[in-house]
């Protein structure tokens, strides 16, 4: 009769070991699983972000490959020079 109580005894003990360690691995899975998720959502904003910079910059180039008024102003604007008669106003930023 001791025999099957310590059998059974032995048996709860295992059952409780593996039941904290399932439990344990549940928990850390979970964990990760919540990190991923909110990684997931940064990363997903982010490539939002940078797909909105890249069509602004493609369209600008787009601009800059057809529109000669467009190249004539951004070289004026970046090197300050003028038109023949055109006066040009510098304000402090």
């Amino acid at each position: 009769m001791k025999f099957g109580r310590l059998i059974l005894l032995l048996s709860n003990v295992l059952f409780a070991t593996i039941s904290c360690v399932l439990i344990s691995r549940l928990w850390h899975s979970k964990k990760q699983e919540a990190y991923m998720l909110s990684r997931i959502g940064e990363l997903t904003s982010q490539q939002n972000r940078l797909c909105e910079e890249f069509e602004l910059k493609q369209d600008y180039m787009r601009k800059m490959m057809s529109d000669g008024e467009f190249v004539e102003q951004i070289i004026r604007e970046k090197t300050g020079l003028s038109k023949q008669n055109e006066i040009i106003f510098k304000f402090g930023d």
